[in-house]
């Protein structure tokens, strides 16, 4: 009876060793909470990225970008660093009265880097009294975080007629 009782558990026991043995492997995923949780934290930062070149601040602005950021604006020579970023930005600021619509058009988040493309319509005024310039363009910003903080790491942009 002793032995007929242990074939019996050795059996159950190597059935159920089986049984779990076969199961499918799951792919490892990323939480999706933690995935939406990333993209929500990029977006705030894309929408600061934003509300800062619009307050009309070139120091608070240039604060977004890494300090060797690449800005490439449509018809002048690239920009390196954040310091030239800052000064390009102090000129744009002291020649137009700034007034925008931006919209979000899409990112995309990988770990640590992330894109982001944008549409705006701006109106700038130039602060000598010339008559307003309306532009309607589109970019893209590559971001980094450096130091648990999105910053930009390079953009390119360009306007056109609509």
């Amino acid at each position: 009876m002793k032995v007929h009782l242990i074939r019996i558990t050795l059996a159950v026991g190597l059935v159920a060793a089986l049984l779990i043995g076969c199961q499918p492997i799951q792919p490892i995923t990323p939480d999706a909470a933690s995935a939406e949780e990333a993209e929500a934290e990029f977006v705030d930062a894309v929408m600061a990225v934003e509300a800062a070149y619009q307050s009309v601040d070139a120091e608070h602005a240039a604060s977004f970008y890494t300090e060797d950021a690449l800005s490439m604006p449509p018809g002048y020579p690239p920009s390196q660093g954040r310091a030239a970023i800052q000064n390009d930005l102090q000129f744009f600021y002291d020649s137009f009265d700034l007034e925008r619509d931006f919209q979000l058009v899409n990112y995309q988040v990988d770990g640590n880097t992330a894109t982001r493309t944008a549409t705006w319509t701006q109106t700038l005024t130039p602060t000598d009294g010339s008559d307003p310039i309306i532009e309607t363009g589109r970019c893209v910003l590559g971001f980094e975080k450096v130091d648990g903080e999105w910053k930009v790491a390079w953009e390119i942009w360009n306007t056109y007629e609509q």
